[in-house]
């Protein structure tokens, strides 16, 4: 009987790790000769679509690489479609249970044609599709599906001469039944107008989110603007913000919450030329909802921002590259951590996560994040690179709390991760034990650094956002009594006398 009972506990537990190994997982894949980036994820009937700009052998020219993988991190098969160059993002769309992936044609000496494949959900190509404009170095960055019409957008340049350049925003779409197309030019008077990113809301209008330009390049950047482009063809402005000279963001992205609200990756004032995330929440009318800027991580920097999207429940995730080192102006760091990081629609950032990478030295590797979605299941898989010769295509599944593993946020290749903090040095706040028992308090110590001034407060919240707890922070060590709680995990923060938070950490009570 003793002998069963072992087995059985023994094979539960394997089924638990084996579990909780397939819920995170990652791929690193390494090419002598190949240069891989990510460039988007799609999940699609229990399986994910991994999309990167690659390059084709034998004659090694840029290409799209898809990869088809289990939820538990399984390669289904992979497949390159030497015909297409990757667009920014957004290449790869469901339709109708089938592949649409979009670009450019592949081939410099026909550069005027978008294109497009249509392919099944075992890697075979129905049909390839290349849509012919009449002027030269169109570039598509993105595509959207609406009903039976495929978006795709970017930039068309009208005409190069001794003068300069005249370039509009573009959008080209595509009837996918009918097999027809057209193309719009939107004119706006400026020297170089490109859009960025495009997401449908729930009337079928679509919002467009472009950057205006003096020139090709993010530095003479004249505005901002989302325009809504409504079902039967007409458009309305909706926002538009001039360029702020003190700062600016290489990727425009947006995303749509729902319930009538948008995120904008929005500029902000940087350090050396390197710019803090900053989100500006607005709603269809125009209006500013809320804006929350990252720079209150003083030690550390973000190199870029590549990526914004929702979570299942309209909240924000945001992805790219971040400076895991303190710098100042003599002194920039060596290297950067591809990072994602998690904030709710109030403006409260729950976590930041950043993944470094090492070579067999030790020494830390170059790493970003350029593309990321939230799984139906509420994980999360980013994409990117690692910046060897040549780059290394990286692929994280993350639990919904930016994590490695369900229990932390270490293992594996991973070697640093990061609650996201206001003060100076995470060592500042110490919070603990965890995980903890009920029948024993929990402590909080504070470093002489932060001032309380009576206003501190230490607030416990549920997995489902109740707050079950909330004391405040009399003196520099607390002891918070948790004795009403059940099992499970809690968050807990850390806020001042002006309501921003110190920091958020996740507790398991057991």
């Amino acid at each position: 009987m003793i002998r069963t009972l072992l087995l059985i506990l023994a094979i539960s537990i394997l089924i638990k790790l084996n579990i909780n190994a397939q819920s995170t997982w990652q791929y690193i894949i390494e090419n002598d000769t190949l240069a891989e980036a990510g460039q988007d994820v799609l999940e699609l009937d229990d399986y994910l679509y991994l999309a990167s700009s690659s390059r084709c052998q034998p004659n090694a020219q840029s290409c799209v690489m898809v990869r088809k993988f289990s939820k538990n991190g399984t390669i289904i098969w992979k497949s390159e479609f030497p015909d297409l160059r990757h667009s920014n993002e957004n290449l790869i769309q469901n339709y109708k249970g089938n592949l649409i992936l979009t670009g450019r044609k592949n081939e410099i000496s026909d550069p005027q044609r978008h294109s497009f494949y249509e392919v099944d959900t075992a890697g075979n190509i129905l049909d390839l599709t290349h849509i012919n404009l009449p002027f030269e170095s169109n570039l598509n960055y993105g595509s959207l599906i609406r009903g039976d019409t495929l978006f795709m957008y970017g930039t068309g340049r009208e005409d190069v001469s001794e003068e300069g350049i005249n370039v509009d925003a573009l959008i080209v779409t595509y009837d996918l039944q009918k097999d027809t197309s057209s193309y719009e030019y939107f004119d706006y008077g400026h020297n170089f107008v490109d859009i960025w990113d495009m997401r449908l809301i729930e009337d079928g209008s679509i919002l467009f989110y472009s950057r205006h330009s003096r020139q090709e390049y993010t530095g003479d950047s004249l505005d901002w603007v989302v325009e809504r482009l409504w079902p039967d063809g007409h458009r309305t402005s909706i926002y538009n913000q001039p360029y702020n000279s003190e700062g600016g963001v290489s990727v425009p992205q947006m995303e749509y919450l729902g319930d009538g609200l948008i995120a904008l990756l929005f500029p902000n004032k940087g350090l050396l030329n390197r710019f803090y995330p900053n989100i500006r929440i607005i709603n269809l009318e125009g209006e500013v909802v809320l804006e929350k800027n990252y720079d209150y991580v003083k030690q550390n920097v973000f190199d870029y921002t590549a990526d914004i999207r929702r979570t299942n429940d309209g909240d924000i995730l945001i992805c790219g590259r971040y400076y895991a080192e303190k710098i100042n102006e003599e002194d920039l760091s060596s290297s950067a951590n591809a990072y994602i990081s998690k904030m709710t629609k109030d403006g409260t950032i729950e976590w930041l996560r950043h993944f470094r990478t090492e070579d067999e030295d030790g020494e830390p590797i170059w790493s970003g994040f350029s593309s990321m979605l939230s799984l139906s299941d509420n994980s999360i898989v980013a994409v990117g690179n690692i910046e060897r010769s040549p780059s290394d295509l990286l692929i994280m599944k993350l639990d919904e709390d930016g994590c490695f593993s369900p229990d932390d946020c270490g293992g594996g290749v991973i070697t640093d991760v990061e609650e996201v903090i206001k003060v100076e040095n995470p060592s500042q706040i110490k919070v603990y034990p965890n995980p903890l028992s009920k029948d024993h308090p929990l402590r909080i110590e504070l470093s002489n650094i932060i001032e309380i001034n009576g206003g501190l407060l230490a607030s416990l919240i549920d997995v489902n956002g109740i707050q079950v707890i909330n004391q405040k922070i009399l003196n520099q060590s607390t002891h918070i009594d948790i004795s009403i709680l059940t099992n499970g995990i809690y968050f807990l923060k850390v806020i001042d006398d002006k309501g921003a938070v110190l920091t958020t950490r996740k507790l398991i009570v057991i």
